[in-house]
């Protein structure tokens, strides 16, 4: 599973030039490199810093200030000693980046699978209404209340209707045993660096995808200036969307409580 941290380089690598390299000092607040931070004064400033390695490796920091050799950045309550990283400017900010992204994740046909197990059958009922945030059922099986993987089985007696799962007559689901549901659910929204973006997602197409968002972004925002070619990089990012779909072929299910 990749993290937001590591899905977000890998986009901003693709457009913008990304300064990656290994410090050469830091403080909990500060990356130094006296070797490849040779930039004037705010070169850096307000870009996104992702650190690769070390004890802070997978966070992602966006820079306070920027003095040749040194990028501060708020607390990380310990010192980032000498660790790989890598750094874009303030053009794509950290939070356009979050926020295309998670478009990308909320658009239609955009799904994981997540499965319920508050329902308990008592071997008559044969009408359940469905749990909060149920709603697109793909799978129903039926499993002993005690730890028992063996003995679990899926149910091809049911169907769907109106806010209520329907078993067919006499496939009642048997006295204390629970009812697991498979079902669809968007993504959920990712918000911090560690979150991570599930398996069942195609990742090439995030990224195209995210990519696109981020091109419409920046053309609102400055403008379409043909030397920063937003608008070639939105055509090419929608030339390499046309044969990709949002989901991989596999199936990957969140257990909850």
């Amino acid at each position: 599973m990749a993290t937001l941290a590591d899905f977000t380089y890998t986009v901003i690598k693709q457009i913008t030039d990304v300064l990656q390299s290994t410090a050469t000092g830091g403080t909990a607040t500060t990356i130094v490199d006296t070797a490849q931070l040779t930039q004037v004064a705010e070169h850096w400033g307000k870009g996104t810093v992702w650190i690769l390695s070390g004890a802070h490796a997978g966070k992602v920091v966006v820079v306070s200030s920027y003095v040749p050799n040194t990028l501060t950045f708020p607390t990380l309550t310990t010192t980032v000693g000498n660790p790989r990283y890598g750094v874009a400017g303030a053009e794509f900010p950290w939070v356009e980046l979050v926020k295309a992204v998670n478009q990308a994740l909320s658009e239609e046909g955009v799904y994981v699978l997540d499965d319920d197990t508050s329902l308990t059958g008592d071997g008559t009922t044969l009408e359940f209404t469905l749990p909060a945030g149920v709603y697109k059922i793909k799978e129903v099986w039926i499993k002993d209340s005690l730890p028992s993987p063996l003995d679990r089985h899926p149910s091809h007696h049911w169907g769907q209707l109106n806010g209520k799962l329907i078993f067919d007559n006499n496939c009642a689901p048997w006295d204390n045993y629970v009812i697991e549901i498979i079902h669809e659910i968007r993504h959920p929204e990712a918000g911090v660096y560690s979150d991570v973006i599930d398996d069942e997602i195609d990742l090439d197409w995030l990224k195209w995808k995210s990519i696109e968002n981020l091109m419409l972004w920046a053309i609102r925002e400055y403008g379409n200036n043909p030397q920063k070619q937003y608008a070639q990089f939105l055509q090419n990012a929608r030339d390499m969307l046309l044969n990709k779909r949002p989901l991989r072929n596999i199936s990957v299910r969140i257990q909850t409580a």
